[in-house]
């Protein structure tokens, strides 16, 4: 699996939000606050065994799964050592000065309710 095929969604790799949907909220609704780190999110999905029903073998295929953009964000993590919302401000949000956008459930609200 590359780095390409993740960002392409030529993975294979199984959604947790749709090939696992009906048991993902059943696990999502017994805590609706839970928040969930990347490390939580890849465990819950070896939990679900969704490592086992890939679409297809890596480059033979497009299925969107949010799994990719989970793996991606924890290699920028790995890469920057720093969490992905400090990497996403130092690299985007601030040197295009967008001062009232922020990265959700990770930073503090900025700018205008």
């Amino acid at each position: 699996m590359t780095i390409e095929q993740l960002l392409s969604h030529r993975t294979g790799l199984s959604d947790i939000f749709t090939d696992g949907q009906e048991e993902f909220f059943v696990i999502l609704m017994q805590n609706p606050e839970q928040q969930y780190s990347p490390q939580k999110i890849v465990e819950l999905y070896y939990n679900l065994q969704l490592n086992h029903y890939p679409h297809f073998q890596p480059g033979n295929g497009w299925y969107y799964s949010d799994m990719n953009f989970v793996l991606l964000g924890s290699i920028i993590e790995s890469l920057d050592q720093k969490s992905l919302a400090q990497s996403i401000r130092d690299r985007i949000l601030d040197p295009l000065e967008m001062e009232i956008t922020y990265f959700e459930f990770y930073e503090e609200k900025r700018g205008k309710s």
